[in-house]
């Protein structure tokens, strides 16, 4: 498969987990109650429900996406908005430029999801998988331009947001970068995200952006052999300098790891 095919099948694989969480979703209906309007967490769902689910624009959501759970409604009403939430979350920033990934993922933690019955635990896993699957293929500068993120690593702060283990995604991210037909794009993230860390380091004293997982991430020699063989394969591509300056850094922190 082509890297152009591989991208475009990860997409309907992403497209096909967010059709899921409508279906898996759809007996949660919104239940309309009267609030205190001048209490500061108060929504007003009229607009809201103005619209079918799949067409509530994010102007009229985007309130909700920062008071669900917190100030304003139950877990039963966030299920109910919950897939069209999901989708303007990632959505590129010409669709939706007021919903905050990163905030709409930690209502499911702040919901526990983890202790939902199976399925819906199923479908959220599903779509933070897919979703990190079409991230990691994409090109580094296409990022931006398909979903609401900048670059992987700003995907894997929002998914840290919802999962307390990150380690299956940056396994998948280094089994991509090392095998599949998209090798090359998700070696290039990988090397500009352990150059941010690089650079944190130098700036406030840690390289860690997500806890104990990621730090041991960076400190492997798995990653400094992924970084080199992708290196190897195309030492003249656009990212080659920062595949190289990446390995550099991740041996460098394999050398000084504490035992």
């Amino acid at each position: 498969m082509s890297e152009i095919s591989e991208i475009e099948s990860r997409k309907a694989t992403l497209d096909l987990s967010i059709a899921g969480t409508y279906q898996i979703f759809m007996p949660y209906e919104f239940t309309d109650r009267v609030g205190d309007v001048a209490f500061p967490g108060f929504c007003d769902p009229v607009e809201m429900l103005a619209y079918p689910l799949d067409q509530v624009p994010a102007k009229a959501i985007e309130r909700y996406s920062w008071k669900a759970l917190s100030t304003w409604g139950t877990v039963d009403d966030l299920k109910h908005f919950l897939p069209r939430l999901l989708e303007l979350a990632i959505a590129k920033s010409s669709v939706n430029e007021l919903i905050d990934p990163v905030t709409v993922f930690g209502k499911l933690r702040y919901a526990r999801w983890p202790s939902w019955p199976e399925r819906e635990q199923n479908t959220i896993a599903e779509f933070l998988h897919a979703l990190w699957a079409y991230v990691i293929a994409l090109p580094p500068d296409a990022v931006a331009n398909l979903t609401s993120f900048s670059d992987a690593n700003d995907c894997l702060d929002a998914i840290d947001r919802a999962t307390d283990e990150i380690t299956p995604f940056l396994d998948q991210w280094l089994n991509d970068a090392t095998t599949s037909d998209i090798r090359a794009n998700a070696a290039a993230q990988i090397a500009l995200t352990v150059l941010d860390s690089s650079e944190r380091l130098s700036l406030k004293g840690t390289a860690n952006r997500h806890g104990h997982a990621f730090d041991r991430w960076l400190q492997s020699k798995k990653l400094a052999e992924c970084l080199a063989k992708a290196y190897l394969e195309n030492p003249e591509s656009k990212y080659a300098g920062d595949i190289s300056d990446a390995e550099a850094f991740v041996r460098m922190r394999v050398t000084t790891r504490q035992p």
